[in-house]
């Protein structure tokens, strides 16, 4: 008899789910296949018909992830104006949590310290298509230079995410926001004289 999908699917998930549930507590080496299906409720044989290993279940569920932020992401081409504002970071970093948001904060998970590198990588190629795309109608941005504008952008965005999910996210982004870009954009003079000395 086939598998009908919306069985298969929700098994998937079932099992995808279990075992992010065992992520949050424990590194990735000590998760047992057992575990997995005890907490969803399936026998040993279900979660290899659908993965091989921890690290395959781990990467569907990145993959996952990554379709949604694609998906998401075409709203950081829109941001850009003329050039890189105050409005433009803030918009992009407002505008990533979103996305993390939607993805119940796992892409918080995997970008911080216990997380998959591998994931971080993909999330800097996805943000920098985007960009590159809301950069590429300035002509006269030569493309070395856009090139260290994008990885500028994508290191600022990520690192104060990365820093405010640390932090335990105890005070609103919007104030974090505010903070940075005044250094960078409102308090030029600041910026300058603390990087001199």
């Amino acid at each position: 008899m086939a598998k009908r999908p919306h069985i298969t699917e929700t098994t998937r998930k079932n099992l995808m789910d279990a075992f992010w549930k065992l992520y949050l507590t424990k590194p990735l080496e000590k998760i047992s296949v057992r575990e997995i299906t005890d907490i969803a409720g399936y026998n040993r044989g279900t979660f290899y018909l659908y993965f091989k290993d921890m690290y395959d279940v781990l990467e569907n569920i990145e993959n996952d992830l990554l379709k949604v932020i694609g998906q998401e992401s075409k709203r950081y081409s829109e941001i850009f104006c003329d050039d890189i504002s105050q409005n433009d970071l803030s918009e992009i970093t407002k505008a990533a949590i979103e996305i993390f948001e939607l993805c119940e904060y796992k892409p918080f998970i995997l970008l911080s310290d216990r997380g998959d590198p591998r994931f971080e990588q993909a999330i800097k190629e996805k943000m920098h298509a985007s960009l590159e795309k809301g950069l590429s109608e300035h002509s006269e941005i030569d493309d070395i230079t856009r090139e260290y504008i994008i990885h500028f952008v994508i290191s600022g965005v990520l690192g104060i995410i990365k820093k405010w999910y640390s932090d335990g996210m105890v005070i609103p982004m919007e104030e974090h926001l505010a903070a940075v870009c005044n250094v960078l954009f409102g308090s030029r003079y600041i910026l300058k004289k603390s990087l001199c000395e």
